[in-house]
């Protein structure tokens, strides 16, 4: 498979596998792959697979397979003809197309590279991930910071759990905003009312602050166990609240408390 086939198909990691330090050398078929992947964004998958078997809008049978890839997963989308013929094609293509154009230097801003990520709504994509790296890895830090500065109490549920796992993946790798970033977290931690975004704030807020701080233990009780384990996991062996959280009704989250209290 040549490196516009994978991008046709949205196949992130043979796309990955093929660049593997070849970026000059492959420049002319990095750019014909990006117009490869970027006509998939424009119109409804389902249809272009039919186009391509020849048949009419809203013939044959559409199969989605979810695909784990690493921590990740990937919908492979089938249709299939009524004589048995059938076209698929991986629903990455918007991680695949983040990734040609970081090859070759030409990373498009940040809300669009965001909007691909959010475009499934699904923050264990392919598409979702890829956007997360592009934001942690690929650029300067300290404007990815920026950026999420602006947006972390947006209004769009989705932005926010985005911005949280982005500062999340920046704050991993101990950078000059440490504290800038606790300030900016702090307050959102008693407004968030997503999980989802709630609980990948405090693992970033925790990953340097830490002790029995009041703006983490307040969430101890929180009704899901996904939040409870990040606070769990927070408190020093010796915290009263870590004791109570070893009884816990969630499994994982007494798994942490147990382990955080050294038992």
């Amino acid at each position: 498979m040549n490196l516009r086939e994978a991008a046709d198909g949205g196949d992130l990691e043979t796309v990955s596998d093929l660049l593997e330090g070849r970026y000059d050398s492959m420049r002319p078929e990095i750019v014909a792959a990006i117009g490869t992947a970027r006509a998939w964004l424009d119109g409804d998958e389902g249809d272009e697979l039919r186009r391509r078997l020849d048949l009419p809008a809203g013939a044959g049978q559409v199969t989605r397979e979810r695909l784990a890839v690493d921590d990740q997963h990937v919908t492979r989308l089938v249709v299939t003809a009524p004589d048995g013929r059938s076209a698929s094609v991986l629903l990455a293509h918007r991680a695949v197309l983040t990734e040609l154009e970081h090859a070759i230097g030409l990373d498009a801003p940040r809300d669009e590279v965001m909007e691909r990520g959010l475009h499934h709504d699904d923050p264990e994509s392919q598409d979702w991930y890829r956007a997360i790296y592009s934001f942690t890895s690929d650029r300067n830090p300290t404007l990815s910071f920026e950026w999420a500065a602006v947006h972390i109490a947006d209004e769009r549920t989705g932005v926010r759990r985005f911005v949280a796992d982005v500062l999340f993946f920046l704050l991993m790798a101990e950078p000059p905003f440490i504290d800038a970033a606790a300030d900016l977290i702090r307050p959102r931690l008693a407004l968030e009312d997503d999980s989802w975004a709630l609980q990948n704030l405090l693992s970033a807020y925790t990953f340097h602050q830490r002790g029995p701080r009041p703006e983490v233990t307040a969430h101890a009780g929180h009704p899901d166990p996904r939040v409870r384990v990040v606070v769990a996991g927070a408190l020093p062996a010796n915290d009263p609240l870590l004791l109570q959280m070893r009884t816990d009704p969630d499994d994982r989250v007494r798994q942490v408390a147990l382990f955080n209290a050294g038992m």
